[in-house]
């Protein structure tokens, strides 16, 4: 499987997206990065990718988390180099329609997440199986430039 969705260059040299998270874990991510964590693609544990979840929505009310508290109480801005997309950065109802995830499974993780979905984005580093040994290298601290405390 392979994404197609930016190779246009013309948009420039990156791709900027957005993680949020928890606002106590932005010291460790800007010193290390961001790690991989499960991007389940069904009800089953053991189905599924090691990847980051990103948005290209920045606005922490739109994410459902819990604005100001809460996973989206910190936002991480990445920028993503294009010589780093290609089979890496997908849109995520493009995967889920390319690896047949089930209409309840992703209604159900969009009601969890308080919607967006047609926001989301995943970086899977090499699109790595849920399981796979030594998958945790993730999105480096270089590609972070700029956090916030919301």
């Amino acid at each position: 499987m392979q994404s197609d969705t930016f190779l246009d260059y013309s948009l420039g040299p990156t791709r900027t997206l957005w993680h949020f998270t928890y606002p106590q874990r932005v010291d460790d991510i800007v010193a290390e990065g961001l790690h991989v964590t499960d991007i389940p693609t069904s009800a089953t544990e053991d189905q599924g990718y090691r990847g980051i979840w990103l948005t290209e929505d920045p606005n922490p009310m739109a994410q459902g988390w819990g604005a100001g508290v809460g996973k989206a109480g910190a936002r991480i801005t990445v920028d993503i180099p294009h010589h780093a997309i290609p089979g890496l950065l997908y849109r995520w109802l493009e995967l889920a329609e390319v690896v047949g995830i089930e209409d309840y499974w992703l209604e159900t993780l969009n009601k969890i997440a308080g919607g967006g979905q047609e926001s989301w984005y995943v970086y899977i580093p090499g699109l790595l199986p849920l399981l796979e040994p030594g998958a945790e290298q993730g999105i480096p601290a270089e590609w972070i430039s700029f956090w916030e405390i919301l």
